[in-house]
């Protein structure tokens, strides 16, 4: 299992401003209720980081696993499947990049897209590469 602290402090570190991307301690509300309604979680699972557009998309990371939900959907992916994460599209374009709004999951023989906010590629990247190492 991995550090959860770890992984908001990177988060914490990126000073990233971000309005649909924080920590999930932070995540407060009714749309934070929803999502709790949404999921059903481990014995001793906790949310780490969430991203919610809105209530037909969102994704949260937990130390165990990364789900997704989209369109009434649930996908639950356990960390330990995930092979790797890449970036959508390899630029060296500074703009393209800032503008990225997609990470790229590797599980198995499968990609599976992922919608992350603008400005926010390098710092999900990065979280998600350190959560997913073995």
């Amino acid at each position: 299992m991995m550090s959860k602290s770890i992984l908001e402090a990177k988060f914490l570190r990126s000073k990233l401003v971000a309005t649909n991307t924080q920590l999930w301690k932070q995540f407060s509300g009714i749309n934070k209720q929803f999502v709790m309604s949404k999921i059903t979680t481990e014995s001793g699972e906790d949310g780490i980081l969430i991203f919610y557009m809105n209530a037909g998309y969102w994704w949260l990371l937990t130390i165990n696993n990364f789900i997704i939900y989209s369109n009434g959907v649930i996908r639950t992916l356990s960390l330990s499947e995930i092979e790797s994460v890449m970036p959508d599209q390899l630029t060296e374009d500074s703009n393209a990049k800032s503008e990225m709004n997609q990470l790229l999951l590797r599980v198995r023989n499968e990609v599976i897209p992922i919608t992350i906010e603008n400005k926010t590629w390098h710092v999900i990247y990065d979280v998600l590469r350190f959560a997913i190492r073995r």
